[in-house]
């Protein structure tokens, strides 16, 4: 998970703590303290997943296009990450010739793929508005 999952997350609780009001993408950067354009790329993203809608032009901005309690952190993650891994891909390759580090290699993916599978049902569970919560 990275800084675009984490920036799509502040959008959108950012978006659902201005309720009907609509939001500009200058505003949401500011809030998130990240740059405009990356902040519109994740909006547009978020527009395709259907989580925010907009409207564009002067007078225009987005808002949140469910409620808050319907949206899920892996709504955000899967509208947002483009088929990224959820933990990264593993950096270690043995030498093919190694069969130790072939069998650790595949031991490594498996629990990789328990991690990852781990961190999407905790996402699940997790909703939006319960991050407009004080913790």
């Amino acid at each position: 998970m990275g800084p675009r999952f984490l920036f799509a997350i502040h959008t959108c609780a950012f978006l659902a703590g201005r309720g009907a009001e609509r939001s500009t993408s200058e505003q949401g950067a500011a809030s998130v303290q990240a740059n405009v354009t990356t902040i519109r790329s994740i909006l547009a993203d978020l527009a395709r997943a259907g989580l925010v809608e907009g409207v564009r032009g002067r007078g225009g901005g987005v808002w949140l296009a469910r409620r808050p309690e319907s949206v899920r952190l892996s709504d955000i993650f899967d509208a947002v990450s483009l088929d990224a891994p959820i933990i990264g891909e593993p950096s270690y390759r043995p030498a093919p010739a190694c069969g130790v580090g072939q069998n650790v290699q595949a031991h490594l993916e498996r629990i990789s793929d328990a991690v990852a599978d781990g961190i999407r049902a905790r996402l699940a569970k997790i909703t939006l508005s319960s991050l407009l919560s004080e913790p």
